[in-house]
């Protein structure tokens, strides 16, 4: 039996062109697939949205904690500084009594008598 040449398939020229049927083909399974995939993208958007927000709400808390640490710190630095500077305040003088008083006389009629002192003492 004789051998059979064949030679290379060659491709049909009119399966390598675009038409506009293989372009609403495409569409209509885009479609199909975005119905089908709708639910979960959609919970998963919610999801990372959810994240998203409780991220930037820590990462507010963080720079809110701190910003306050800093001013904190700002503040005692700067109060020492402030305290470090100022004078030392001198003790208030004592008034000075009137011109022919001393301190050791006393007026008797203001002091209570020795026995009525005591006996207040022991009763608190």
């Amino acid at each position: 039996m004789p051998t059979r040449k064949t030679s290379a398939r060659r491709k049909a020229t009119h399966a390598t062109r675009t038409t506009p049927r293989h372009v609403w083909l495409a569409a209509l399974g885009l479609v199909a697939v975005a119905r089908r995939e709708a639910p979960t993208a959609l919970g998963s958007a919610v999801i990372r949205a959810d994240r998203l927000r409780q991220n930037a709400i820590a990462l507010a808390r963080d720079v809110r904690d701190i910003a306050r640490g800093v001013a904190i710190t700002a503040q005692e630095t700067v109060s020492a500084r402030i305290a470090s500077r100022r004078p030392a305040r001198k003790p208030a003088r004592k008034p000075r009594k009137a011109p022919g008083t001393f301190a050791g006389r006393r007026s008797a009629a203001g002091r209570r008598q020795a026995s009525v002192r005591i006996a207040r003492k022991g009763r608190g």
